[in-house]
C-alpha cells in the first residue's frame, strides 16, 4: 500500500488545502515584491527626479527674470526709483535661483551630475559677477557703458549658464526616462511571472486533488455514493445484492464486503 494509500481522508485533505495555501502564499508572494520594485521606481521618480527638473526649471526661469529685470533697470535708468525696483527684482531673482541649487546640488550623485553641476555653479558665480557690474554701472549713471556691457558680457554669460542648466535637465529627463521604461519592464515581467506561478500552481493542485480522489477511490473500491449504499444495504441485512469491483481489486471496502 502507498504511503497516500495509507494516511487518512482527513490528512490527505489537509495536506491538500494546505498545499494549495503555499502555493497561493508564493503567487502572493510574487506579486508583493514585484509591486514594491514598481513602487520604489515611481517613488524615486516622484522624490527625487521631478523635483529636481522642477528646480531646474526653476533656475532656468529666474535666470530670465534676471536678464528682463537688468534690461528694464537700463530702460528706465532715467527715474531712479524705477531703476532701483527692477534691480530688487533682480536680486530676488537671484535669490530664489541660490535657494533651488541648495535644494538640487545635495541631491545629485552621479559623477556626470556633479560635473555639470560644478558647471552652474561657475557659470552662476560670473552672471552673479556681472549683475553686480551692470547694476554698479547704471547707478554710476554709465548708461552707455551698462548697454553694451549688457549685449556683449551679460548675453555670453547668460548663454554658458543656460547650456549649463539645459544639460542638467537633459540628464535629468533621461534618467527619468530611464526610471519610467525600468517601471514598465518589471510590471512586464511581474505579470508574465505572476501568470506562469499561477499557472503552476493551478497544476500542481490539480494534480493533488487527483492524487487524493484516485486513493480515496482506490480504497473504497469505487465511488464513495455507491460504496456507502452498499453498506447501508448490508446494514440494513440485505446480502443478497450483487456488489460490483473493479478489476484486479483486492484491498478495498467493496471487496471486503463482498
Amino acid at each position: 500500500m502507498s504511503t497516500t494509500s495509507a494516511m487518512k481522508v482527513s490528512t490527505k485533505l489537509s495536506l491538500g488545502f494546505g498545499l494549495l495555501v503555499v502555493l497561493m502564499m508564493i503567487v502572493g508572494g510574487i506579486a508583493y515584491n514585484a509591486i514594491n520594485a514598481i513602487t520604489a521606481s515611481m517613488n524615486d521618480a516622484l522624490d527625487d527626479k521631478v523635483p529636481k527638473l522642477e528646480a531646474i526649471a526653476a533656475i532656468n526661469y529666474n535666470v530670465l527674470d534676471i536678464a528682463r529685470g537688468l534690461r528694464n533697470a537700463y530702460l528706465e535708468a532715467d527715474d531712479t526709483q524705477k531703476m532701483e525696483g527692477h534691480i530688487r527684482q533682480v536680486l530676488e531673482a537671484r535669490g530664489r535661483i541660490k535657494e533651488a541649487i541648495e535644494q538640487t546640488e545635495p541631491k545629485i550623485r552621479l559623477p556626470e551630475g556633479k560635473a555639470i553641476m560644478k558647471r552652474i555653479l561657475e557659470a552662476r558665480a560670473a552672471y552673479i559677477e556681472g549683475q553686480e557690474t551692470v547694476i554698479k554701472m547704471l547707478r554710476e549713471k554709465k548708461n552707455i557703458e551698462a548697454r553694451d556691457y549688457l549685449v556683449t558680457e551679460m548675453r555670453k554669460r547668460q548663454g554658458i549658464y543656460a547650456a549649463a542648466t539645459g544639460d542638467l535637465q537633459k540628464l535629468q529627463k533621461k534618467l527619468l526616462d530611464d526610471t519610467a521604461e525600468a517601471a514598465h519592464k518589471e510590471a512586464a515581467t511581474a505579470t508574465k511571472t505572476s501568470v506562469v506561478a499561477l499557472l503552476v500552481a493551478l497544476c500542481v493542485a490539480v494534480f493533488a486533488a487527483w492524487l487524493i480522489i484516485r486513493d480515496l477511490v482506490a480504497q473504497l473500491g469505487g465511488e464513495p455514493a455507491y460504496a456507502a449504499d452498499n453498506v447501508c444495504s448490508i446494514a440494513a441485512g440485505d446480502l443478497s445484492r450483487t456488489i460490483v469491483t473493479r478489476p484486479g481489486d483486492t484491498t478495498s471496502l467493496l471487496v471486503s464486503l463482498q
